[in-house]
């Protein structure tokens, strides 16, 4: 999550970073490159009766990144 409660436009390099962080922290994590899908809050919302983590995104766009830690930079090769 990317805290931008001016509205402003959100800098590439900011939503790469997150992207790669929340592509760390998935399934796809040994993938060399994962899409990411992100949006505005407003836009994120839970079925009726869907199991928990399960969620609908009304807008959205996606993102390509290289999975990587917090600690390293997206792209970087682990140590």
């Amino acid at each position: 999550m990317v805290r931008n409660p001016d509205e402003v436009e959100v800098p590439r390099s900011v939503l790469e970073r997150a992207a790669a962080f929340a592509a760390w922290y998935s399934k796809a994590r040994g993938a060399p490159r994962v899409e990411v899908h992100y949006c505005h809050a407003r836009d994120v919302s839970k079925p009726r009766g869907a199991p928990a983590g399960l969620v609908e995104l009304r807008r959205w766009k996606g993102i390509k990144v290289a999975p990587a830690q917090a600690d390293e930079e997206p792209g970087e090769e682990p140590i």
